[in-house]
């Protein structure tokens, strides 16, 4: 979930500048031979409209979130695909001067600097195109800059291709057909490495140990078995708004399989909450109920300042003053809390009943008053 959020953070930043260069080229326009966007035979710039520039789709506004299969036309793995770069040669990228005039790309006295030219180079498109000093031509940013570069100008190009890269998809995952035991493939000891805790000594799991953990030994036969049995998990209907049950191993769609994944993340998260409530609730339980009995809990570290303080928990202090052999002691506020516990959980036991029926047998009180002796 992460890494979506993050690619469409970065993509939205980016085609945010885009736009925005975008719609002032096409609004710098007029009917006669200004303009910024032209074909080879325009008579004027080419405007925005209806989403569209010269008839081709271009909504420069915020778009819906769509669900749509991911396509690597445009980007994948390698970069960025069907952009042009390199340096401008003669009007490649630009009209002609007298023709077509757009002085937002010229960076020239008299054209977009008026009577000095800039000190340094402006980049229009997060960086895509550097309009030079001194009139020299546009040059479009070379392919392995967009996805590398680091500098202000150009590194929202950078950080979309990174996000991208990150998510993985069905489209750019490689499966290797691997047949070695498993503490050999580098892969997978990773993958069950990475979630384990080092030993209280400090030292790093053992990866055997770990792997028999998880598959019941190392052998890559092992693996299969927990496979097979994975393909053959039946995900029921309405799970992650499925229409219909279906076999897991038959499920191919990475969006699907992460709507899944999720949602029995979050029941297991559920379930967790309620075993730790149970356990809370079973531990009250068999914690000793009176002062008495916590009180000889206490008293069993004796007079053993070490052994007393590893009882804190259960209220326990060391009074070096107290009766010998009995120094560690259940603390004055224990006593309190417990009694008080004990009270609440007897009237929640039963035992209310047994106090109103008490209080049934009370004589009744009586107004007739007498003096003793009477």
């Amino acid at each position: 979930m992460h890494g979506a959020t993050d690619v469409a953070r970065a993509a939205s930043y980016l085609k945010g500048r885009i736009d925005e260069t975008m719609m002032l080229l096409a609004q710098s326009s007029s009917s006669t031979n200004n303009g910024c966007l032209v074909s080879t035979t325009a008579e004027q710039g080419k405007t925005y409209s209806a989403k569209q520039i010269d008839g081709v789709g271009c909504p420069l506004e915020l778009q819906g979130l769509t669900a749509s299969p991911r396509t690597t036309e445009y980007l994948d793995t390698t970069g960025y695909k069907k952009l042009l770069s390199g340096t401008e040669t003669g009007n490649t990228y630009t009209a002609p001067t007298g023709t077509h005039k757009c002085h937002l790309l010229d960076g020239t006295p008299t054209k977009l600097a008026a009577t000095q030219q800039f000190t340094n180079s402006h980049t229009p498109f997060a960086g895509y195109i550097t309009v030079t000093t001194g009139g020299g031509n546009i040059v479009l940013a070379a392919l392995n800059d967009l996805k590398t570069a680091s500098t202000d100008h150009i590194k929202a190009w950078k950080h979309a291709f990174e996000a991208s890269k990150a998510v993985p998809n069905s489209q750019i995952m490689e499966a290797n057909n691997e047949t070695t035991a498993l503490d050999s493939r580098p892969t997978l000891a990773e993958a069950v490495m990475k979630p384990t805790k080092p030993a209280a000594t400090g030292q790093n799991p053992d990866l055997t140990s770990t792997l028999t953990s998880y598959f019941g030994g190392k052998d890559a036969a092992k693996l299969k078995v927990l496979t097979e049995a994975i393909n053959k998990m039946q995900i029921p209907k309405d799970v992650a708004q499925r229409q219909s049950q279906m076999r897991l191993g038959d499920i191919s769609d990475i969006d699907e399989l992460y709507s899944i994944l999720t949602y029995y993340g979050m029941q297991t998260a559920r379930t967790i909450q309620d075993l730790r409530t149970q356990l809370d609730t079973a531990n009250k339980k068999k914690d000793p109920k009176s002062a008495e009995e916590r009180e000889k809990v206490c008293n069993a570290a004796g007079n053993d300042e070490e052994k007393c303080k590893e009882l804190k928990a259960k209220g326990c202090v060391f009074n070096k003053d107290g009766k010998d052999g009995e120094k560690c002691t259940l603390s004055e506020d224990s006593k309190k809390k417990v009694e008080k516990a004990v009270d609440n959980q007897a009237w929640k036991d039963g035992e209310k009943e047994d106090i109103v029926h008490g209080m049934r047998k009370m004589p009744e009180k009586t107004t007739e008053c007498k003096c003793e002796g009477e």
